[in-house]
């Protein structure tokens, strides 16, 4: 049973390395690594040279969703993960995943907790996902994408790919979309990966009040096409989607603690 590993990546050399040695130093071997480079103009290139296993695309994209579209049909694997440039996996892990979807064959999907680090790969904090809850997905992203792994014969049966025209939650709009063919979606109590979070990184939030007004317009659109709410993109929409989202981010606090 191969892994394919899908890295999207733009000049991400500062901590691209991390990445790849985290994939390639796993307990498991049978292992494609593959990352689409949207043209980065850092020392991102020169550290690939250095993996010859890596498949390597080095090419314009139209964004992360494109990106990933395009791994996924360049990847082999039987079970895939995705892993942005900035994070890694920890040690030892592959093989755990591996042995479960072996003895889970009814299982199409894992994820699992996971540590925030800083740029200089300190630890911060641990993260314990919430269990899968199919009904919470379209309101707040309780799965990390960075802890996710699953069957691609799933994504090829109905087509799933990640929208493009999303920049900020294509990750839950492609869980959505995923779990509305299966539910068979487990979430495993293990840490699998960090997250890193710094200055530079999409979810920082050093945005300006247009890209923020663009991140809550993304999410009431999948408001609107995954559950039976219609709220309007205006300011009044904003405000009605945040007491929403801060109230299923409320109610999974008090369940993860039950």
């Amino acid at each position: 049973m191969k892994i394919s590993i899908l890295t999207p990546s733009y000049n991400s050399g500062k901590f691209i390395e991390k990445n790849i040695l985290s994939v390639l130093n796993q307990d498991y071997k049978n292992v494609e690594h593959i990352i689409n480079d949207n043209c980065s103009d850092d020392q991102s290139h020169s550290i690939f040279k250095k993996y010859k296993h890596l498949k390597i695309s080095i090419e314009k994209d139209e964004g992360q969703s494109d990106a990933l579209n395009k791994m996924i049909n360049k990847s082999n694997g039987e079970i895939i993960g995705w892993l942005n440039a900035d994070d890694f996996y920890q040690d030892n892990i592959f093989n755990l995943v591996i042995n479960f979807f072996k003895d889970n064959p009814e299982i199409d999907a894992i994820y699992g907790n996971f540590n925030i680090v800083d740029d200089k790969n300190y630890y911060l904090r641990k993260v314990n996902a919430l269990r899968f809850i199919q009904s919470f997905l379209p309101f707040i992203c309780f799965i990390p994408s960075t802890t996710f792994f699953f069957r691609s014969d799933i994504i090829n049966k109905y087509r799933i790919s990640f929208e493009k025209k999303y920049f900020y939650m294509m990750d839950k709009d492609f869980f959505c979309k995923f779990s509305a063919q299966t539910k068979k979606i487990k979430k495993l109590n293990i840490t699998i990966a960090n997250f890193r979070v710094h200055t530079s990184s999409k979810t920082s939030f050093n945005l300006n009040k247009s890209l923020k007004d663009n991140f809550y317009y993304e999410g009431i659109d999948i408001l609107r096409t995954y559950s039976n709410i219609k709220l309007k993109k205006n300011l009044l929409g904003i405000f009605i989607y945040k007491l929403i989202i801060n109230f299923f981010r409320l109610m999974s606090f008090f369940i993860k603690r039950m």
